[in-house]
C-alpha cells in the first residue's frame, strides 16, 4: 500500500504502524469531519490522531481501538463522538470491503467478526466478498496497491478529513 493520503494511509496508521498519540479520536464520521487534529495539535501541544470511522458505532469504535492498540502506546486521552445515530448494536461495519488489506492486524480481523461473522471469510476467501462488493472491492484494493489517488485523498490529515462545502444551486 503506496498511499501517503487518504483512507488507506489512515488506516495503514491506525492498524499496521507503531505509533504514540496523545489523543486519539473515536466515533463516525461526524467526528472525522469535526475534529481538526492539526487545530487541535496546535492549540494544546498535543499530538492527536482521528481514528473516527464512517457509521461507526460504539461496538465498531472499540474494536479499532482494540486494532490500533495492538501496535501503538495507548493514548493519554481517548474523545468519543456519540449520538442518538450511532448509539446502535447493529451488526453493520460501513464500507467494511475498505478493511480488507488490514485485516492482517489478528485483533481488528477478531474483533470485527464478533460484529459481522463474515469478515473471517472476506479474509480468507477473497471471492467470498465478491457478492457483496462486485467491482468495488476491485476498485478499491487497485486504489490501495498501485497508490491511485481517491478524489479526497488530499482532505486528510492524522485521520481528519476536512470536508469542502460547495454552495447548493438554489432553482427559483
Amino acid at each position: 500500500m503506496t498511499q501517503k493520503q487518504g483512507y488507506y494511509a489512515k488506516y495503514r496508521t491506525a492498524f499496521l504502524e507503531k505509533n504514540q498519540f496523545d489523543v486519539v479520536f473515536l466515533g463516525s464520521s461526524r467526528a472525522a469531519m469535526h475534529y481538526n487534529t492539526a487545530l487541535f495539535d496546535s492549540l494544546t501541544g498535543c499530538n492527536s490522531f482521528n481514528l473516527s470511522l464512517s457509521g461507526a458505532t460504539p461496538r465498531v469504535s472499540l474494536a479499532a481501538l482494540k486494532a490500533y492498540l495492538q501496535k501503538s502506546s495507548p493514548p493519554k486521552y481517548i474523545l468519543l463522538e456519540t449520538d442518538l445515530h450511532n448509539v446502535n448494536f447493529d451488526s453493520d461495519i460501513m464500507e467494511f470491503n475498505n478493511y480488507f488489506p488490514f485485516l492482517k492486524n489478528t485483533t481488528l480481523l477478531e474483533e470485527f467478526s464478533k460484529i459481522d461473522p463474515r469478515m473471517k471469510h472476506f479474509y480468507y476467501n477473497a471471492f467470498y466478498s465478491w457478492p457483496y462488493t462486485g467491482y468495488k472491492n476491485i476498485s478499491t484494493s487497485l486504489h490501495s496497491w498501485l497508490g491511485i489517488k481517491g478524489k479526497i485523498d488530499d482532505r486528510f490529515y492524522k485521520g481528519y478529513v476536512k470536508m469542502i462545502m460547495r454552495m447548493a444551486h438554489v432553482y427559483i
